[in-house]
């Protein structure tokens, strides 16, 4: 985008974008210059449009991207009882704090009929590591995982089948105050698509943390919520006329 934003363009031409980390418009050099061209952006959260940094000469909007295409077949079959958790997207570290699962897994109180989803590559980044740990501790039989690419109409399928989504995102991860204000975690966005309520650290419990969530500091507070079937805070279902009349009227009244 860089490149593209130093060609020649007409002045008349108005050009809108999506930005994934409103920080960069303070810390980073590219996105200001790119910036001198693209003056309205489009962000993927309503806390991100809250603290939108304040530039003269640009604007923001919160558009909804939760909407996918539906796959039709799903063949998937789901057990009487079972409580699925899903945690979307490959293995990695900096982004997740997966030693938190086998904490929560290794519990003697975690409920048997819990199975943790861990709907991605396992075997790309850390996942093969964090899959030895798994099996030196014993603990293979609670979860499900994949060891190739995860096909869209079967992710599709484990999405609507899942009872929460994991963010597994806590104060020790990476860039985790960002997720309070710059950046919105694709899981959270997933949460909105699927109608699916998530469970997340307690650091998210927060006025503008409009998700639907159960809130959590411990592993064992977790699984307390979990056996006491605890409601999770609502949270309003997104409307697509309503954000496609918003992201039209944006783009071409920037």
């Amino acid at each position: 985008m860089l490149k593209f934003s130093l060609l020649p363009f007409p002045k008349r031409i108005k050009f809108s974008g999506i930005l994934h980390n409103t920080n960069k418009l303070n810390s980073s050099f590219g996105q200001r210059i790119i910036t001198r061209r693209v003056k309205s952006y489009l962000v993927l959260a309503s806390y991100m449009k809250a603290y939108f940094p304040q530039k003269n000469k640009i604007s923001s909007i919160h558009v909804n991207c939760a909407y996918v295409p539906s796959f039709n077949n799903c063949e998937l079959i789901k057990p009487e009882k079972e409580v699925w958790i899903g945690v979307p997207g490959s293995i990695e570290y900096k982004r997740r704090d997966y030693d938190f699962l086998l904490e929560l897994a290794s519990d003697p109180s975690f409920p048997e009929n819990i199975k943790i989803i861990l709907l991605g590559n396992a075997s790309k980044h850390e996942g093969p590591s964090f899959i030895k740990k798994l099996t030196e501790q014993g603990l293979e039989q609670k979860f499900i995982v994949f060891n190739n690419f995860v096909p869209d109409s079967q992710f599709q399928c484990y999405m609507k089948s899942f009872d929460f989504l994991l963010p597994l995102i806590h104060p020790t991860t990476p860039s985790a105050d960002a997720y309070l204000k710059y950046k919105a975690s694709g899981t959270f966005i997933l949460s909105s698509t699927y109608s699916k309520p998530m469970l997340c650290h307690k650091m998210f419990n927060t006025n503008l943390f409009d998700y639907s969530a159960l809130f959590y500091s411990t592993s064992a507070e977790l699984i307390n919520s979990l056996k006491s079937n605890r409601k999770p805070s609502k949270s309003p279902a997104p409307v697509f006329e309503q954000d496609r009349s918003n992201y039209y009227s944006f783009v071409t009244h920037p």
